[in-house]
């Protein structure tokens, strides 16, 4: 079950994410939270995804927005998240509830959320 809501972007520091490439591995990388480095990311309009229930609980995927229409590639499958699969590059991050900005991920999340997405990969 998926729950959508809007971020804010905090600027002028970076945050860790996990970033995922169709037929790549996850990865954490750090990025200035900013809508242009979103969507610059994803390659297009971002679409935010809350996740509610499983391993991913409590984490934000971020995507292409028009990533079917866009017939971008399979990334992961995940139907009980999100209904089927991922398409196109996407990251994972959490957005802290008092403010609704993106936050860092600590270590253990990203340990976690790498394990998670490449036992999920559509490769």
């Amino acid at each position: 079950m998926v729950l959508l809501r809007k971020a804010r972007f905090a600027l002028s520091h970076t945050i860790k994410i996990v970033i995922k490439h169709p037929h790549e591995h996850a990865q954490m990388k750090e990025i200035e939270p900013s809508l242009e480095m979103s969507q610059s990311i994803v390659g297009g309009y971002i679409e935010q995804v809350h996740i509610i229930s499983g391993v991913l609980k409590n984490f934000d995927i971020i995507c292409n927005e028009e990533g079917r229409f866009k017939s971008l590639l399979p990334n992961i499958y995940t139907p009980e998240l999100c209904g089927g699969d991922i398409v196109g590059t996407f990251f994972v991050t959490k957005v802290d509830g008092r403010n609704s900005k993106y936050r860092s991920l600590r270590d253990d999340e990203i340990a976690k959320i790498i394990d998670e997405l490449n036992a999920r990969s559509c490769v």
